[in-house]
């Protein structure tokens, strides 16, 4: 099968961690940014190593939960807002609700770029109209046991969650976590600079005609 015989680096990765609910409470949680309605939290995860920063940043945005995940959805697009991407492309689909992409990395020195398949799940819920984008990296089409671990280890997702007011909240969730030593301008660049960045262009994106007026099955 061709996706088994992706190359897989086997160094520098942001790795991904879907953890608990986007609620922020106050295990821990740090308020590392604040700007412009942006809030970018970071944490030490229990899970991962001890030099491993846990993200989320959450954001209102003037559209609807369809409209942000339309953009989302919008692969050939993703170079152009989602941060440390280079590439990303359908590869195979499964369902309405489940499907692989295939991602090419564009990570800063001293991070190496990497190329892999991520399986995709869409989870909606009719009652309160929250739609979660989440993703985790396809262990099973790794040529190693050590590949394998390493791409299993990312998971993450986005929710949108519609408000009263007529908005959404916007949440991504992500763990930065890399097997060499990383200097502390390219952690601090990873946990607070790429993730606001990432959803300042998704809220100026999200009013594109193209994403505003989708209507999502």
């Amino acid at each position: 099968m061709v996706m088994r015989r992706l190359k897989l680096a086997a160094t520098g990765l942001m790795a991904i961690l879907l953890v608990g609910t986007p609620a922020i409470a106050s295990d821990n949680w740090t308020l590392g940014k604040d700007e412009d309605g942006i809030r970018v939290y970071s944490r030490v995860p229990e899970t991962v190593n001890q030099t491993a920063r846990e993200i989320r940043a959450v954001v209102e945005v003037d559209a609807t939960p369809e409209a942000l995940l339309s953009l989302v959805l919008d692969y050939p697009a993703a170079p152009e807002w989602r941060q440390s991407i280079k590439e990303m492309t359908m590869y195979e689909r499964i369902d309405d609700t489940n499907w692989f992409i295939r991602v090419v990395t564009d990570l800063p020195w001293p991070l190496s770029d990497r190329e892999m398949v991520i399986k995709v799940e869409l989870q909606r819920d009719a009652e309160t109209g929250t739609i979660i984008y989440a993703f985790h990296g396809a262990g099973e089409f790794a040529e190693t046991e050590e590949q394998r671990q390493e791409i299993e280890s990312l998971v993450g997702y986005f929710q949108f969650t519609p408000k009263e007011n007529g908005r959404t909240e916007a949440t991504y969730q992500s763990v930065f976590a890399s097997p060499l030593p990383v200097p502390g301008w390219v952690i601090d660049r990873m946990i607070y600079s790429f993730p606001y960045n990432q959803m300042s262009e998704m809220r100026n994106r999200s009013s594109d005609k193209k994403y505003s007026q989708a209507s999502i099955p």
